[in-house]
């Protein structure tokens, strides 16, 4: 194999990558090479004549073929960025979005700094809990997920100040009202909306973290109903939402006898987290 400089290879990755990343495939190049060199993204362009050896090419090779296959780059390199963290990832967790960000802001910005011990109910990766208690130091969080894969995702992500607990129900978390605040961003797919989700979320990310139940509602009714056996009194429920589900949940939540019922857009106006009080 001929030597491949960082210049050239770039270039090469980003055309290569045009047609499963689109507008994303320059981002895309530099995120696997700055992987692979473990440089940070101005040295590629600073040391664009630096040449790359035999073992590295073989691994940038590596990652470019299996994304050509499709599947997302957070798996491919096995890392997700989240509210300007790095967290691990698997194809057995849910990749963190940016709009997850908001439930994280929402919660920040409501509750005081005073010790706390909050839910994150369907943690996956851990990144809600994981940069809730990183940045407040008086806060302790419990993680459940149903999922023992995504138990051992979060494990890897997750500071000591979270529990990680593998568990279906929340019937199953013993004692009484012991949590201040109960954080979800749960699966809030409808059947209809799987039908036409992206080919690379489709195929690769877990169905489990995805799909609601055939309006999308299944969740959301659950948590309403169980929640608040497990807060003190006037806890608070955050959860994100679909950008149409605002009204659903809140009827839902009414329903089930929760208080000033809330919701936050996010930047481009849609419906985007419900809080409410027990």
């Amino acid at each position: 194999m001929p030597p491949q400089q960082i210049g050239p290879t770039l270039r090469a990755i980003r055309k290569r990558l045009q047609m499963v990343a689109g507008e994303t495939a320059r981002y895309e190049a530099e995120r696997i090479l700055t992987h692979v060199l473990r440089v940070d993204r101005s040295r590629l362009y600073i040391d664009s004549s630096s040449i790359l050896d035999d073992d590295q090419s073989e691994q940038v090779n590596r990652l470019v073929e299996k994304r050509l296959t499709g599947q997302p780059l957070a798996y491919v390199l096995g890392v997700a960025y989240f509210h300007s963290s790095e967290f691990f990832v698997s194809p057995s967790v849910l990749i963190p979005r940016p709009e997850t960000e908001l439930l994280v802001e929402t919660i920040l910005e409501k509750e005081s700094d005073s010790e706390c011990v909050f839910l994150d109910m369907g943690t996956g990766t851990g990144a809600i809990a994981s940069v809730l208690v990183r940045t407040r130091h008086r806060w302790r969080a419990v993680a459940v997920d149903s999922s023992s894969e995504a138990i051992s995702v979060a494990r890897r992500n997750c500071p000591a100040a979270v529990g990680l607990v593998r568990m279906d129900r929340l019937e199953a978390i013993s004692g009484g009202s012991a949590f201040d605040f109960v954080a979800s961003n749960p699966p809030y797919i409808s059947a209809e909306e799987m039908e036409h989700l992206e080919a690379n979320v489709a195929e690769f990310e877990p169905h489990s973290a995805l799909y609601g139940g055939l309006d999308g509602m299944d969740f959301y009714r659950y948590l309403a109903r169980y929640a608040s056996r497990h807060l003190k009194e006037g806890g608070r429920l955050y959860c994100e939402i679909g950008a149409s589900q605002a009204e659903s949940v809140g009827a839902i939540l009414h329903g089930e006898g929760w208080k000033e019922v809330h919701v936050s857009s996010d930047l481009a106006g849609r419906d985007r987290i419900v809080r409410a009080h027990t």
